[in-house]
């Protein structure tokens, strides 16, 4: 999984708007801040999966789902994540420490030889040796990171739509130079759905999707 910042920007502007203010603009950005949400570090989860179609689609009637004929259009990822597991770091705020698995990787376009998926499943990752907790993801719990907020005006419409929406946002903690990745590694926590809608016509599996997620 990647967020929007990835290829696009720098993890890091979250931490050069201050968390607190990179969260109101994910969740409730204004006309001017747009821009600043497309290149979002965060990645977005709903505890509620109706949301999720919602946000991948309008809602499940307008999708259908495909198997892994690589003609999807549209991503459902499921985070399950025991609560046992995560560190509380600050107020709403978790860390998540894991193995990547490489042998859950797949090709996202048509291979007849499968040449790239053996490739990527046979190597052995450098920061946790497919073995060690050693990648790293930060989770905020916005409702509960918010209300502390709601009273200012700022921030009053942001905790209604983390409210509203259940909200969980994930950002990718891995260390890349001197800065933070923009990918969560494939690994045992997370899995994928694919769906297109009944209004889209499937991708070419020819080549290779270029699907972010919502």
């Amino acid at each position: 999984m990647t967020s929007k910042a990835f290829g696009k920007s720098n993890p890091a502007d979250i931490m050069k708007k201050g968390l607190l203010e990179a969260i109101r603009i994910h969740i409730n950005p204004t006309g001017l801040e747009r821009p600043l949400y497309d290149l979002t570090g965060y990645l977005s989860f709903s505890e509620d999966k109706n949301r999720a179609y919602s946000w991948a689609g309008g809602n499940i009637s307008n999708m259908i789902a495909v198997g892994n004929d690589y003609t999807e259009t549209r991503y459902i990822f499921t985070v399950t994540i025991p609560m046992l597991k995560l560190k509380k770091v600050a107020d709403s705020i978790y860390e998540y420490r894991f193995p990547c698995n490489n042998k859950l990787v797949a090709g996202n376009s048509f291979d007849p030889y499968n040449m790239i998926s053996i490739a990527v499943q046979n190597t052995v990752c450098h920061i946790c040796h497919n073995v060690d907790d050693s990648h790293s993801i930060l989770l905020v719990d916005t409702v509960s990171f918010l209300n502390r907020q709601k009273h200012i005006p700022n921030y009053t419409e942001a905790y209604d739509n983390s409210l509203r929406d259940r909200e969980w946002l994930l950002w990718p903690n891995d260390p890349l130079g001197s800065q933070h990745s923009a990918r969560i590694q494939r690994a045992d926590f997370w899995s994928a759905e694919h769906y297109r809608l009944l209004t889209e016509p499937p991708r070419d599996p020819r080549y290779f999707s270029k699907i972010v997620n919502v």
